[in-house]
């Protein structure tokens, strides 16, 4: 199984952000949570393709 990209790139959500802009995967994405380096209780929602392995952040914390 191929290992998820260590990079994450941003990506700007309009309406839906279903399909993979790298490898075109149209079925959605598997969720990941990321504690940010600073000390904070948010958490990073990472968005991680099951076709590619590509990562995005949409740039919300939870």
């Amino acid at each position: 199984m191929d290992k998820a990209s260590d990079e994450v790139g941003e990506m700007d959500v309009a309406d839906e952000f279903r399909v993979c802009p790298g490898c075109e995967y149209q079925r959605g994405f598997h969720v990941s949570f990321v504690k940010p380096a600073e000390k904070t209780d948010a958490l990073r929602l990472v968005l991680i393709c099951p076709g590619c392995g590509d990562r995005f952040d949409i740039g919300k914390s939870i």
